[in-house]
């Protein structure tokens, strides 16, 4: 019992997955990643998005905590980080996704 709470203690401060991939709505060329990190008052609830594609790529982000629409551009070869949820109480979310050109 105390070896599991203190691995619980340990780990607050790591990022952790938020949830599975996301559904595809978007280019096999654009990816997806979500992440929640830990703060002392809720979760960061981030999307990253990395686009292969030779064209930028315009997306449009939602999630199931945060349904107001989130739209960026990100360019050929970059990865773009959303923030959608800043200090939310929920510790896991599933973002919604879709690029176009």
């Amino acid at each position: 019992m105390f070896l599991l709470v203190l691995l619980s203690v340990s780990t607050l401060g790591v990022s952790a997955p938020a949830s599975p991939p996301p559904p595809r709505s978007s280019p096999a060329c654009v990816t997806v990643r979500s992440e929640v990190r830990y703060r002392a008052y809720g979760y960061d609830h981030l999307v990253h998005l990395k686009n292969g594609c030779p064209k930028a790529a315009k997306c449009t982000v939602t999630t199931n905590v945060n349904p107001t629409p989130i739209r960026v551009i990100v360019p050929p070869g970059k990865t773009t980080t959303v923030l959608t949820f800043k200090g939310s109480p929920a510790r896991r979310f599933t973002p919604k996704v879709s690029c176009s050109f």
